[in-house]
């Protein structure tokens, strides 16, 4: 419970971010699902990016899903009984890896940890029942995916996931299909990993070079972009019920003779406020449709573009978390007559400190390196002299 005028006036700011969100939103083309109001700062996108990089949390279903594809799948692709091509651009992986030749066998194992030698094509029946369970909409995937992004529910992860993946895409799939498709893609990656190894060869000589520079740059909005939803969020938040808490002292600051000069100060810091959070949702619209704009073309995730899109939505999250820091400086300078005021150093003191620690661990974490206090890790020198 809080005092009715500072109540009042906390409400009647909500009710006013809430109408220009309205207003503005309306106006705009992204679906319901995607935009602010419904969800948050680019949340949807952020379930989409999460969804592409899931693997099965479920011990005995990754077991023998690995097992399947170890011992059905890879076989059938080596004979000829499968195609390569026709697996890499499949958009639905999953039903490609059924029908396998009745001649081989795997070990399957259930719920309860027990083997037993079956058929794949039992497999594959056996498997589908649990991958069905696995992704529906109150399924571990979809529980997990929640609990991954701020323990959000299952059923609301299936729902923004199901509307991502239909507007940045242009896909048909639902949120389940999707998941599906993505943690088969991930398996099938992981399990022929292993086959090669068990077969001789090392796909971890592989190695490529970036330019450092970029690379700090790509690291920085990272690190960024992860302070900043985190923290201003929170710090605006404060600073809203520190302002609306001392709403009681303006009526008695308003018998002084710096009445007047509080009242506009006041006024300017909700409309400030206001502004920050206009700006939220406007940042939101923008981010999201320029991430559909990059990532339509490629059309349903399949083998060979998931890497297209999974680097493409990470590129623009760390894109908008980096921007996001740009908001209550914007929101600033509108309120103030677009010049820097008093406000500047209140707004420095925000921002400044975290992002200089974004900019420090960025060039780091671009160049590979990580230390722990005094110990280093995977440090190699070579070819070394002391001249003593």
């Amino acid at each position: 419970d809080v005092p009715w005028a500072v109540g009042w006036k906390k409400k009647k700011i909500l009710t006013l971010e809430y109408r220009m969100d309205a207003v503005y939103e309306t106006a705009t083309s992204i679906p319901n699902g995607m935009k602010y109001s419904d969800s948050g700062f680019f949340t949807p996108v952020s379930i989409f990016s999460q969804a592409t990089k899931h693997k099965i949390v479920t011990p005995y279903i990754y077991q023998n899903f690995n097992n399947y594809i170890q011992e059905c799948v890879i076989p059938d692709l080596e004979n000829g009984y499968k195609d390569y091509k026709t697996l890499v651009n499949s958009d639905d992986v999953w039903t490609y890896m059924g029908n396998t030749s009745p001649a081989t066998f795997m070990l399957y194992v259930d719920v309860s940890n027990n083997t037993s030698l079956v058929t794949c094509t039992t497999a594959y029946t056996n498997l589908n029942t649990d991958l069905q369970g696995y992704v529906g909409s109150s399924g571990a995937g979809m529980e997990f995916l929640g609990k991954s992004l701020g323990m959000l529910s299952s059923s609301v992860i299936a729902s923004q996931l199901g509307v991502a993946n239909q507007y940045l895409l242009g896909s048909s799939k639902t949120a389940s299909q999707m998941l599906l498709q993505n943690a088969a893609l991930n398996i099938f990656s992981d399990s022929f990993r292993n086959y090669t190894n068990l077969n001789g060869g090392d796909l971890n000589n592989t190695a490529f070079h970036s330019a450092s520079a970029s690379q700090a740059a790509s690291a920085q909005m990272i690190v960024s972009g992860v302070l900043g939803s985190k923290y201003i969020p929170v710090i605006k938040g404060i600073l809203t019920a520190i302002i609306v808490g001392l709403t009681p002292l303006l009526a008695l600051v308003m018998i002084t003779p710096m009445g007047f000069k509080t009242l506009i100060g006041y006024i300017m810091i909700l409309s400030w406020l206001v502004c920050w959070h206009f700006g939220d949702v406007i940042l939101n619209h923008i981010m999201t449709t320029k991430a559909q704009s990059a990532l339509s073309g490629y059309g349903d995730i399949k083998m060979s573009t998931k890497g297209l899109i999974d680097s493409t939505a990470m590129d623009y999250i760390n894109m908008a978390g980096s921007m996001y820091w740009t908001i209550p400086t914007i929101a600033l300078l509108i309120v103030t007559g677009f010049s820097l005021s008093a406000f500047a150093s209140l707004n420095n003191a925000m921002t400044t400190k975290l992002d200089r620690t974004a900019s420090a661990v960025g060039g780091d974490m671009g160049k590979g390196n990580m230390n722990f206090g005094n110990v280093g890790h995977n440090t190699y020198s070579a070819n070394k002299l002391d001249a003593t």
